[in-house]
């Protein structure tokens, strides 16, 4: 049983757990776009289109469904769990942010 073992470590689980560390990079490096984005949209002096703040608002919808949807493969590591967390809370605030932004006006 032990190829087996290894077939399964080595060839099923280590390519899957690749994947999902690749996938969940991406997607955290998204979220910290969009931030970065909607805080620079929010220091604006110039205007906020309605086209432009649906538009962030339906991508950040996007990126908050993928990141709440994720499955935690059991292989996980507390640190893959803390960085979930952290991304999670990060789309809150952008949330936050992206409501005080009022398309048309500045403050």
């Amino acid at each position: 049983m032990s190829k087996l073992d290894d077939a399964i470590q080595g060839g099923v689980q280590a390519r899957a757990d690749e994947a999902w560390h690749v996938y969940m990079d991406n997607l955290i490096k998204s979220v910290e776009t969009m931030a970065q984005t909607v805080d620079e949209a929010a220091e604006m002096p110039m205007d906020c289109t309605e086209t432009w703040c649906s538009n962030a608002r339906a991508l950040l919808d996007d990126l908050n469904h993928q990141l709440f949807s994720i499955h935690e493969p059991k292989w996980s590591t507390p640190e893959d769990s803390a960085r979930i967390k952290s991304t999670k809370r990060k789309v809150y605030d952008i949330y936050s942010r992206l409501g005080a932004i009022v398309p048309g006006k500045k403050d």
